[in-house]
Formats: C-alpha cells, sequence, structure tokens
C-alpha cells in the first residue's frame, strides 16, 4: 500500500500552514480560460490580493487560451504542480472555474502535494481538484472565494475578504458567520468532516477514483444553473450509489438559477428532502458559498457541527497552522 493511501486509510491529515502577510500566492487556471472581457475582474482581484499585503505569482498558463481551455491538461497540471514543488509559494488560488478540470487529476503530482503541503483555494468546477487533492494527498483543502468571480468583483463582498482573512490568515473557527436568513430542512443534529462542493463535479466524478469519500461526512453541495429535474437527477443518482447512507447531514449553500430567476419554482433543498424522504439526516440551507453569492472557506475534511435545527454550522478543529504544516489523525 502506498504511503498516501495508508495515510488517508488511518484519516492523519495534513494542515497546511496559515498565510503570513508578505506570503507569495501562486494563481492558476485550473479549467476555463480567463476570457478577455474578464481581464478586468482579474486585475481587481489581483489587487484586492496585493492590497491586503501578499504576493501574486501568475502560473505560466494563467492566462493562456487554448479552445476552451487555459492551456492543455498537461499545461494547467504543471503549473499546479511547479506551484508546489517552489518553496516560496504559500497558497494556490483559481482563477475563475469553469469546465474541464476533471481532465487535470491523472496529471498532478499527489506525493509532490504532500511533501509541499500548502493552502488550495477555489469553488465550481475546482471542485474536482479540492476533493482529489484532499484524497491522495491528505491534506486538507479549502472551497472559498476565486479571483475573478469573487475577489475580481467590481465591489467585492466584505464577507469574502473576511472569512478568507479570519480562516485562512488569523487561524478562526467557530460558528460560521450568517450573511442570510438560514432555513432548517429537515432538523437534528450531526458532527463529521465537511465534503463536497458543486453538485454537478461530484455527478461527474461518480465512478472514478476521484470520488470522495462520504463516509461519516457533513456534505456541502451547491450549484449554478441546475433545474429541479436537474437536482432530482443528481440526488437520485447519489441515493443509487449509497451516498445518503454514509452522509451525517448536508448543508445546502446558494442556488444561482433558483434563487434568482424571480420566479417560484421547488428549490434544491425541497428536491433533496424528497429525494431523501426515507433518511432522516438533519438539512440546513444557508447561502453563505456558491455562485454569485458571499462565499465563506469551508475547510475540505475539517471538522464540523450541524444543528439544523437551532440553525447552527460550526467549524470544531483548527483547518490551518500558525507551524510548519502538521499531521492530525
Amino acid at each position: 500500500m502506498s504511503v498516501i493511501l495508508e495515510v488517508m486509510r488511518v484519516r492523519r491529515l495534513l494542515i497546511p500552514r496559515r498565510l503570513a502577510t508578505g506570503d507569495t500566492i501562486g494563481v492558476i487556471s485550473a479549467s476555463s480560460p480567463v476570457a478577455r472581457e474578464l481581464r478586468p475582474q482579474f486585475r481587481r482581484g489581483i489587487k484586492v490580493l496585493t492590497g491586503l499585503g501578499f504576493k501574486v505569482l501568475l502560473g505560466k498558463s494563467a492566462l493562456k487560451t487554448s479552445d476552451y481551455s487555459a492551456g492543455s491538461p498537461r499545461e494547467r497540471a504543471e503549473d499546479i504542480n511547479s506551484m508546489f514543488a517552489e518553496p516560496g509559494i504559500k497558497a494556490v488560488f483559481d482563477t475563475a472555474g469553469g469546465e474541464t478540470g476533471n481532465s487535470l487529476l491523472p496529471l498532478l503530482d499527489y506525493k509532490l502535494i504532500r511533501r509541499n503541503p500548502k493552502i488550495v483555494l477555489g469553488l465550481s468546477d475546482f471542485t474536482f481538484l479540492l476533493n482529489a487533492i484532499h484524497m491522495k494527498a491528505g491534506l486538507i483543502t479549502f472551497h472559498g472565494p476565486n479571483l475573478v468571480w469573487c475577489f475580481g468583483r467590481s465591489r467585492p463582498y466584505h464577507y469574502d475578504v473576511s472569512e478568507f482573512l479570519d480562516r485562512l490568515v488569523r487561524s478562526r473557527i467557530g460558528n460560521v458567520r450568517r450573511e442570510s436568513e438560514w432555513r432548517t430542512v429537515r432538523d437534528g443534529r450531526a458532527k463529521g468532516r465537511l465534503v463536497g462542493g458543486n453538485l454537478g463535479c461530484l455527478a461527474v466524478s461518480a465512478g472514478t477514483p476521484y470520488f470522495p469519500d462520504f463516509t461519516d461526512s457533513i456534505m456541502f453541495i451547491e450549484s449554478f444553473m441546475p433545474t429541479p429535474g436537474l437536482c432530482d437527477e443528481d440526488f437520485t443518482q447519489m441515493k443509487q450509489m449509497g451516498v445518503f447512507d454514509k452522509v451525517r447531514g448536508v448543508i445546502v449553500g446558494y442556488i444561482h438559477s433558483l434563487q434568482s430567476s424571480g420566479t417560484k419554482q421547488i428549490q434544491m433543498e425541497d428536491v433533496l428532502l424528497k429525494v431523501t424522504s426515507d433518511y432522516d439526516f438533519p438539512i440546513l440551507k444557508v447561502n453563505e458559498f456558491g455562485h454569485n453569492c458571499p462565499n465563506t472557506v469551508i475547510p475540505i475534511g475539517g471538522m464540523a457541527s450541524l444543528d439544523a435545527g437551532e440553525k447552527e454550522w460550526k467549524i470544531i478543529d483548527a483547518c490551518v497552522t500558525g507551524k510548519s504544516p502538521v499531521l492530525r489523525d
């Protein structure tokens, strides 16, 4: 058995070192190219990070355009591998998500990543990489604001910047801060490791070596443009795979197409409740992660508790360290 698989078997996780002022953040494009019309947002995102006191280093393919991707799978994977190989880079951030991130997964050097653990941050299509790196390298990764669509907004959410600093610089844990009214979908309490991300990416991962292990987890899910029917399909697929036999609770984030349409329609959390009517795990609806909304920073692999009745979601264990990266059982 490989060292990495043995580490994962005993559930010993690597906790990356927290960021400090003056650190260098590596920026990569794991999926789609940063289109020319998005370059102003890209520059604003860089300005936010440098304004907070960080240095920024762009990957060779960060602004490359090759048909519908930011370079070939190998070029994009080499950008990520090189960021982990460079000791001076303390974190790796994704630009904008998109599509095709799963093509990188067999090309990432997970042993290199494990030897050089650092913060990895992004959302949407970056779900593929966050979960794969967590599983294959045993590293806690982070679902949270990306460069273009979050930090690069014409008016970045204060919440995004605050949560980024609190979680990854100040090492703060505890209750996830609310920016919206939360909803109890199914009452109950749970405790488990946070696993999840974009629902479509999770569905695409089914049947591959990169599908997350949801055993004893608190699943968190979001999606950009699903219909209620697509939500039903994906949840039914997970039910048939036995995923809902393993989870202890579910947190549903902001679903852009269903919540911003202005028309009354069934929401993702209601579809989930319907599909899992023969289960009793708690379900909490929030709006603090997803597309076109404020984003907290969620540690994939981090321990959390959920009280849907009291509308409470708490991160229990430290997910970054002030010292060298450490192992945790």
